[in-house]
């Protein structure tokens, strides 16, 4: 992980500030050690991401289904997600968090649509699968670009509030069991007027009542899931609602 990542992070015990202790760096970034907070906890990095899951272990990883999405539906995921670059503004620097990096695909995507413009994104990801992180930074590295990977937990995000212009979940809530708490820390660590941005499996109402819609539930029940507005925080703005790659996934954004 950077050095600089740690200015934006807390600990996830007590929500005290962290510094670096006992560690092995090359130029600024650490790549073993620990990190320990103000009031004496300590969190292992390891190969350059950081332990900070807290309370309880590990989940389970959230499966990369992106092949199945291509088999069943036709749709390439790593494609459409350079739709994302809708909001990334024209100059400027840009933090972003992505709360199920899983592969890097997200990130991979704007690699691709801003190659020499990456100097200017701040890129963080969370995922509960530590071997997954360390093959996304591997990923990372071999198209040059800077990722702070972390092994954590949406449900307490370790980083400071309004830390972050946009944070991702892509694939990922419809299998939270706690979607609001979810929400709720996403929305904690964006920014004034920054982004939440929300995708997940969910037909639109017209597709819901189509013959290719019923065969996609045949298949797959999951896209039976609708989005999550309920649990999104009180507080947000400017809520929208779209369905995207052929009207089988859902698109929540919301403003802080």
């Amino acid at each position: 992980m950077l050095e600089p990542a740690l200015r934006m992070m807390r600990c996830p015990k007590c929500q005290k500030t962290l510094h670096l202790a006992q560690t092995t760096m090359m130029t600024e970034e650490v790549i073993e050690g620990n990190i320990i907070c103000d009031k004496g906890h300590r969190w292992q990095v390891r190969d350059g991401i950081a332990s900070m899951f807290h309370p309880g272990s590990p989940t389970q990883h959230i499966v990369d289904r992106t092949q199945f999405y291509r088999d069943l539906l036709g749709i390439d995921m790593d494609k459409e997600k350079e739709r994302l670059a809708a909001y990334v503004p024209i100059e400027g620097p840009l933090r972003v968090l992505d709360t199920n990096l899983g592969s890097g695909s997200t990130y991979a995507a704007l690699s691709r649509q801003f190659e020499r413009e990456m100097g200017r994104f701040n890129l963080h990801g969370i995922d509960s699968s530590f071997e997954l992180l360390q093959a996304t930074r591997a990923m990372s590295r071999e198209k040059g670009f800077n990722l702070t990977a972390v092994h954590g937990n949406v449900f307490n995000l370790p980083y400071q509030s309004d830390s972050f212009h946009l944070v991702l979940a892509i694939g990922s809530i419809n299998q939270l069991a706690d979607k609001a708490a979810a929400l709720r820390e996403m929305w904690r660590v964006t920014t004034p007027e920054g982004h939440v941005l929300i995708v997940d499996e969910g037909l639109s109402p017209q597709m819901r009542k189509s013959d290719a819609g019923n065969e996609i539930l045949k298949k797959r029940p999951s896209f039976g899931a609708r989005p999550p507005i309920p649990d999104v925080p009180d507080k947000a703005r400017d809520l929208e609602i779209t369905y995207v790659m052929k009207d089988a996934f859902y698109q929540l954004v919301f403003r802080k």
